[in-house]
């Protein structure tokens, strides 16, 4: 198994693998059923790929509201006595007209991080114990090439989809709902995944 090793400053930066937070970001603990509103851990490609990475956590007391007002930027908060650790303070800073900037202080050897400004009349709210940063290792260098499928590999897909296809109603069946906005779910990309994790271990 890969790791990934850091060094912090702060501990209230908590580094740790992504989480769906349920109720939280995440959305609320709504049932699958009809008339539920959806929300994202509903829809298992989308969680799948919403764990991918590490998430940080905001660590200071105060909250932080981020804004553009008139096209310029606004940082909000109240953060008190700058500390004797000679770090930047405030941590948050403008960086340019469109962006803002974190003194981080975590090792992953990276750089500074930067954040999009929020468009005019939203606003970014960093609050004391909610992660407010992922961070996604990736390769240096792509390890793959775009090549399209041979006739052969094509009419395998083709085979596996039509089955899939066919066999949709069996997967679905009895995990079939209707959100509060007439989205239609049902279990069979769950039970896909489940199969193909299943296969993953035997192999």
């Amino acid at each position: 198994m890969s790791k990934v090793k850091y060094r912090l400053n702060d501990p209230g930066l908590a580094p740790r693998r992504t989480k769906l937070e349920i109720p939280g970001w995440a959305g609320s603990r709504d049932p699958r059923k009809d008339g539920s509103h959806e929300q994202v851990w509903h829809c298992v490609p989308f969680s799948e790929g919403a764990q991918y990475g590490i998430e940080l956590f905001y660590p200071y007391d105060n909250e932080l509201h981020v804004s553009t007002r008139d096209g310029r930027l606004a940082l909000e908060g109240d953060w008190g006595k700058r500390p004797d650790s000679g770090i930047q303070w405030p941590p948050f800073r403008n960086f340019g007209d469109n962006f803002y900037t974190y003194q981080l202080l975590l090792d992953l050897k990276v750089e500074k991080l930067r954040s999009k400004a929020p468009a005019e009349g939203r606003t970014h709210i960093f609050r004391p114990g909610e992660p407010f940063a992922q961070i996604i290792v990736i390769p240096e260098e792509a390890p793959f090439e775009l090549e399209r499928m041979s006739e052969e590999e094509a009419a395998e897909r083709e085979l596996q989809s039509r089955r899939i296809y066919a066999n949709r109603p069996k997967l679905a069946a009895g995990t079939e709902w209707t959100s509060s906005t007439d989205t239609v779910f049902d279990g069979t990309y769950r039970h896909l995944h489940r199969a193909a994790k299943e296969k993953a271990r035997q192999d």
